[in-house]
């Protein structure tokens, strides 16, 4: 997870960027952060001073990608084409849609 300042509008944000100045450009690996901070990280976003985003692993991907082939693959006509299709199919909908 890693944040960062949203633009300002007429330094109505100074202040409160004042206040949330530890969390400017903030990283941390989600199984580590704190209590306190997921409420300062929440409070700042619902303020419109920090934008949250979420960084996944290629080893996620590929577990969603292990899922959603067993899910939806297992059944039916077993053909290369229709796997190369599900494949560039859940690729693109994770490119565009999820990352």
């Amino acid at each position: 997870m890693s944040t960062s300042f949203r633009a300002e509008k007429d330094g109505v944000l100074n202040d409160l960027r004042k206040k949330y100045e530890v969390y400017k450009d903030f990283s941390c690996d989600i199984r580590r952060i704190q209590n306190y901070q997921v409420l300062a990280i929440s409070r700042a976003e619902n303020q419109k001073v920090l934008t949250v985003k979420f960084d996944f692993g290629p080893s996620f991907w590929n577990q969603i990608k292990a899922l959603a082939n067993k899910r939806w693959m297992k059944d039916g006509i077993q053909s290369k084409e229709r796997s190369e299709l599900f494949g560039l199919a859940l690729d693109d909908a994770i490119n565009r849609l999820c990352k």
